[in-house]
């Protein structure tokens, strides 16, 4: 899709670009930062995806009118705009990048689904998973330094994500410090041990096929796929 149908807008740390029920009709790309996707659910309970660089989101106003998740900037962000009206329309004249960005669609899908999944496995503990969404976050918005990798987010932001509470973030963080995998501290979280954090992610009886299968979008624009997956 052409940059000309795109807008540039920033969005402050912990501003909310929309809420459920809100009235849909507009379209998103995270240019820089990050987004967290707050979906509730009837049983009290959230389920939240993290947005990086180049990723699209918002497009359920192209099949609903009302928002159905809170999305908010995990970290001051740079956030790109269409207008579902506009999109449409350039669809319209160009129906092969309409083609095109309903497989992206299917892709990001299939990545919501591994997520869920994996928090399904996760059995009796749930720190396979807070690990793996630190190991996303690190991806997608971790600051590399000689002293490690910085997350600029809060326990409550890191609980957020795998749905779970700041408490049990707070005894991971404990644990983790204990095993050298992240520096001692209350603030933001600094991985010290990427290859340690890696592999607790990936324990035998937690591991499970995450890699979305890619055929047949290739043709996508490569942008689409920061190589954060």
């Amino acid at each position: 899709m052409p940059e000309s149908i795109w807008k540039r807008f920033r969005l402050k740390r912990k501003e909310v670009l929309y809420s459920v029920s809100d009235k849909a009709h507009r379209v998103y790309r995270v240019d820089k930062g990050a987004v967290m996707e707050r979906y509730p659910s009837l049983s009290g309970n959230c389920f939240a995806l993290l947005h990086g660089r180049g990723e699209i989101f918002g497009e359920g106003c192209l099949y609903i009118p009302k928002r159905r998740s809170e999305t908010k900037a995990i970290v001051d962000s740079a956030i790109m705009v269409t207008d579902k009206a506009e999109l449409m329309h350039y669809f319209e004249q160009n129906p092969e990048d309409k083609l095109a960005f309903h497989g992206y669609l299917a892709f990001q899908a299939q990545k919501a689904y591994y997520m869920i999944a994996e928090r399904s496995y996760s059995g009796r503990s749930v720190y396979p998973f807070i690990a793996m969404v630190m190991k996303h976050m690190a991806k997608k918005i971790g600051i590399r330094t000689r002293k490690g990798i910085i997350l600029p987010v809060s326990s409550a932001d890191l609980a957020e994500l795998s749905g779970t509470t700041w408490r049990t973030v707070n005894r991971f963080r404990q644990k983790f410090v204990r095993k050298g995998v992240l520096a001692p501290g209350t603030e933001e979280f600094r991985i010290v041990g990427w290859k340690r954090l890696s592999g607790y992610e990936d324990i035998p009886e937690y591991r499970i096929e995450r890699q979305p299968d890619k055929s047949g979008l290739n043709h996508l624009p490569s942008q689409l796929f920061p190589d954060d997956y």
